[in-house]
């Protein structure tokens, strides 16, 4: 119903619109395998080619990888793990155009650690066996927090020598690995005369025994002889005999008392077939000892002298007593004043005293 020869047609017609950006494509991106060390980064080889340039473009367009990085989707072991790449720009004058996106479909390995054992730590026990304890075994190349250990248990083999030393070769077999983290690392299941063995002293300790005795003489020396220690912690068959001859009392007074001992390596007699370089020697030895009362004697001196009176009593004073058997610059004084004749007769007689412990006072 329309015609066209009603009306002068337009020549042009103007308003607005919009050219989206070109994308670019980024296309042989390779992500490479690694070995596992407990985090998500990955390496991408350079060589990544620009895709969807538009011919005849006056400048060149050129691929920037300066910045290139990549990330795991996981930090464990595995295969064909998707990597998310990231970081790459592009460089020219009309990149305005243009817009970049970054590669995908990127996949990559991440291979078990392989671990070393580098000490193997037992105490001296005598014998050539490998310890059944998996804090034993010190392993080299773990991740910082990954919990990861020697299985002992399937492990057969043994020290090239049972005496203390560092660097000791060992020959094992059957090694595993256990742990949480075990499946990130891998481990030769056999160790060839590898210096890893380390064998620490076993601690002795000694003790006092036997009760050392002695009677009272102003000092708490303690005179002692090998049977009166006692050492513990020897290998079964080994052992040896402590020489040190002097102890001191915890006092010097009479009564049940402790005995301490200082000992030095040289206070030490091995017994055959003992080493004392594989143990600890203990320094000291502790244990109960006595120190008896010394006993002294008193006599009547100084010839105590009455005028017959028909009775027996004797009249003393302190100067009548003679206390024998103290300790020098120890002594006591006799305060009995009484004591009795042998016979009522006028004569020489003997003068005995009873001394009541009231009757004697500390000098």
């Amino acid at each position: 119903g329309t015609l066209l020869s009603n009306y002068t047609l337009p020549t042009s017609a103007s308003g607005a619109g919009l050219i989206n950006q070109a994308v670019l494509t980024i296309s042989g991106v390779v992500a490479l395998d690694k070995v596992y060390d407990g985090n998500t980064i990955a390496q991408l080889a350079p060589g990544g080619v620009l895709n969807g340039i538009v011919a005849g473009e006056p400048n060149t367009i050129t691929l920037n990888e300066s910045g290139r990085a990549g990330q795991f989707a996981q930090a464990s072991v595995g295969t064909n793990i998707p990597v998310t790449a990231s970081g790459y720009t592009i460089d020219g004058d009309v990149n305005n155009n243009y817009i970049l996106t970054q590669p995908t479909g990127l996949s990559a390995d991440i291979t078990q650690a392989l671990l070393t054992i580098t000490r193997i730590t037992r105490v001296y026990n005598g014998l050539l066996v490998l310890p059944a304890d998996s804090a034993a075994y010190t392993l080299g190349g773990v991740v910082s927090g990954d919990q990861v250990f020697v299985e002992p248990a399937g492990i057969t083999g043994s020290y090239a020598s049972k005496d203390v030393a560092t660097g000791i070769n060992v020959n094992a077999t059957g090694i595993s690995l256990g742990g949480a983290a075990a499946g990130n690392y891998s481990i030769a299941s056999t160790l060839v005369a590898a210096p890893v063995g380390e064998i620490t002293p076993a601690t002795l300790t000694a003790a006092v025994i036997n009760n050392p005795t002695k009677t009272y003489d102003g000092n708490n020396i303690a005179t002692l002889n090998s049977a009166n220690y006692l050492l513990t912690g020897f290998v079964a068959g080994e052992g040896a005999t402590v020489t040190e001859t002097s102890g001191t009392y915890d006092s010097l007074n009479a009564g049940a008392r402790t005995v301490n001992v200082g000992l030095l390596s040289n206070d030490f007699t091995a017994d055959p077939g003992t080493l004392l370089s594989n143990y600890i020697l203990p320094t000291s030895a502790t244990g109960a000892g006595t120190i008896e009362r010394a006993n002294l004697v008193a006599l009547i001196v100084n010839n105590p002298t009455k005028t017959y009176d028909g009775n027996v009593a004797a009249t003393l004073a302190s100067l009548n007593f003679q206390l024998n058997g103290f300790v020098a610059g120890e002594g006591a004084t006799v305060t009995q004043t009484a004591g009795t004749y042998a016979s009522p007769n006028a004569g020489s007689r003997s003068v005995g005293a009873a001394l009541p412990r009231p009757d004697c006072v500390l000098a």
